[in-house]
């Protein structure tokens, strides 16, 4: 009978949980290039929780080269919802030296946003 007392408890504990709850790892970003000259990658801008984005990408911008975004979602002014990460080094890639280097994320997740 002991093991079955804190089954109530963990039922109100697993039940009091909601979607809000929920740790938020999707971010706002909006496809500002295609095709950047530099890289011939994606170039996306964060719009939202700006300070977060510097503190994960230990950056100052808010504008970066998207790696592995989804060629269907790379469209011109497309509003997205994104999951990312810093790039590793196998992502790298070679870049001319031409117009503007921005630094790169590795998308892991993107969606249109609602």
């Amino acid at each position: 009978m002991k093991n079955w007392s804190a089954f109530p408890l963990l039922l109100v504990l697993l039940s009091s949980c909601d979607k809000e709850d929920m740790i938020n790892n999707e971010f706002r970003v909006v496809v500002e290039s295609t095709s950047d000259i530099s890289c011939s990658l994606p170039v996306i801008r964060f719009l939202d929780r700006e300070a977060e984005v510097k503190s994960l990408t230990n950056s100052q911008t808010l504008t970066y080269n998207a790696y592995h975004l989804d060629p269907s979602l790379n469209i011109l002014g497309n509003s997205l919802l994104v999951e990312f990460t810093q790039i590793v080094k196998e992502d790298l890639r070679p870049c001319l030296a031409i117009g503007i280097s921005y630094p790169g994320i590795s998308i892991q997740n993107a969606r249109i946003a609602d």
